[in-house]
């Protein structure tokens, strides 16, 4: 169990008393799978998917990905440079008027970097888009096909949502499952 900082490292927003009140006080229910409302079936080769949320993804080359969940407590923001993320979101008028199949423009890379943007996209309806982009050398066939490969349940049927090691191939999950 791990508690909250008070005043600096290794101490602890709650006495020993407190901790072992909660401890002693943890129950745990009955396991279920996580559930998103997207997946994809396809992953470019040697990618692995290390972070999933609600609306996005993100797949790292194998070497990336065994170094960051190797460690005891990675954090959520360090990003590899050669990182896939897949999102789904509300459709914006960046994204054009609704209409069907992949899109690919060309983006620049923000903040000085020099070069373009992996970036594809697919309207879901009238009213979201499902994005993938990279800063990598992963081009815009990988992302279309990640697209294509796409499936969405509504966010509003969260009863219908897909269990993450479904969403995703085995091929792109660590340890396969």
């Amino acid at each position: 169990m791990a508690a909250g900082a008070a005043d600096g490292p290794g101490r602890s927003a709650l006495t020993l008393a407190e901790q072992r009140q909660v401890a002693e006080a943890l129950r745990l229910g009955t396991p279920k799978p996580v559930r998103i409302p997207f997946g994809v079936s396809y992953v470019p080769d040697g990618y692995k998917l290390v972070e999933v949320t609600t609306n996005s993804a993100q797949f790292v080359p194998t070497a990336d990905a065994v170094a960051r969940l190797g460690k005891p407590d990675p954090l959520p923001d360090v990003r590899s440079l050669a990182a896939i993320r897949l999102s789904v979101g509300r459709a914006s008028a960046d994204h054009g008027t609704p209409r069907d199949g992949v899109l690919c423009p060309e983006l620049p890379l923000k903040g000085g970097d020099v070069g373009r943007m992996g970036y594809c996209y697919a309207f879901l309806g009238d009213t979201y888009v499902e994005e993938a982009r990279s800063r990598s050398a992963v081009d815009t066939v990988e992302l279309g096909r990640m697209i294509k490969s796409g499936r969405f349940v509504p966010l509003s049927d969260p009863g219908n949502w897909i269990p993450v090691g479904a969403a995703f191939p085995a091929s792109a999950l660590v340890g396969g499952e």
